[in-house]
C-alpha cells in the first residue's frame, strides 16, 4: 500500500463490505464514510431503511439504522455529498418514519400536513409538513397531479416502491383519525372537505397503481 486511497480502498472498505454482508449497517456505514465512498454510504442507508420503515415497531437494530441515517443525512447535506435518487430516498424514507411515529403519538394531522394540523392546534402552530412534504401522495385533490404522480411511481427508488403499501396504509389511517377528530371538534366545513377530498384522492391513486394496501 503506498497511498492513502490504497489504504482506503483495501482496509476500510474491505472491512465495510465485510459488516454490510454481516447486517451490521451502522458498522459498515461509519466504515464507507471514512473511506470517502459517500456515495455507498447513501445507496446502504436507503436499502436498510427500505427494510426497517416497513416495520410498524421497530426493533433495536432499526433504531440504531435510522438515527445513523438521520446523522449521516444531516451532515451529508450540510456538506452537499452524495446528491442524488439515493439521498432523496434516505430523505423520504425518514420523513415516513417521522410520520408513522406522529400518528402512533396520537397526532395523525402532524402526519399528513400542516393545512390539516392548522384546524386543531389551540395556538396556531404549525409543525413541519410530514406526509405532504415527501411529495409522494398528493393531498389536494387535484387529479392531473394524481395521475402524475401514478406514472412517476415505476420511477421511485426501489425502497420507496417497496414501502408503498407502508406509506398508503398510513396516510389512509392517519386520514382516518383526522376524521374522528373532525367529528367531535369545532372545525369548519371546509376542513371536514379537506379530509374527505384527501380520502378520495388516495383511493383514486390505488386504482391508477392497481396496489392494494397490504403486502
Amino acid at each position: 500500500m503506498t497511498s492513502t486511497q490504497d489504504y482506503h480502498a483495501e482496509i476500510l472498505v474491505r472491512a465495510a463490505k465485510h459488516s454490510e454482508q454481516n447486517d451490521r449497517i451502522p458498522e459498515a456505514i461509519k466504515l464507507y464514510n471514512l473511506a470517502g465512498d459517500y456515495g455507498t454510504v447513501i445507496s446502504c442507508l436507503a436499502s436498510a431503511l427500505g427494510t426497517t420503515v416497513s416495520r410498524p415497531a421497530p426493533d433495536e437494530k432499526s433504531k440504531a439504522i435510522e438515527k445513523t441515517a438521520v446523522d449521516i443525512l444531516r451532515h451529508y447535506e450540510r456538506t452537499n455529498r452524495a446528491v442524488g435518487r439515493d439521498r432523496e430516498a434516505v430523505t423520504k424514507l425518514l420523513r415516513i418514519r417521522e410520520a408513522m411515529n406522529a400518528k402512533e403519538a396520537g397526532r395523525p394531522e402532524v402526519a399528513l400536513e400542516v393545512r390539516l394540523w392548522v384546524c386543531f392546534s389551540h395556538h396556531g402552530a404549525q409543525p413541519s409538513q410530514i406526509m405532504e412534504s415527501t411529495n409522494l401522495i398528493p393531498l389536494d385533490g387535484d387529479m392531473s397531479r394524481i395521475t402524475r404522480k401514478a406514472e412517476e411511481f415505476k420511477e421511485y427508488h426501489d425502497a420507496l416502491q417497496r414501502n408503498l403499501p407502508t406509506y398508503l396504509t398510513l396516510a389512509m389511517d392517519a386520514l382516518s383519525g383526522v376524521h374522528q377528530k373532525t367529528k367531535v371538534s369545532l372545525v369548519p366545513d371546509s376542513a371536514r372537505q379537506m379530509v374527505c377530498n384527501s380520502t378520495l384522492t388516495l383511493l383514486h391513486l390505488l386504482t391508477l397503481i392497481g396496489r392494494p394496501l397490504v403486502s
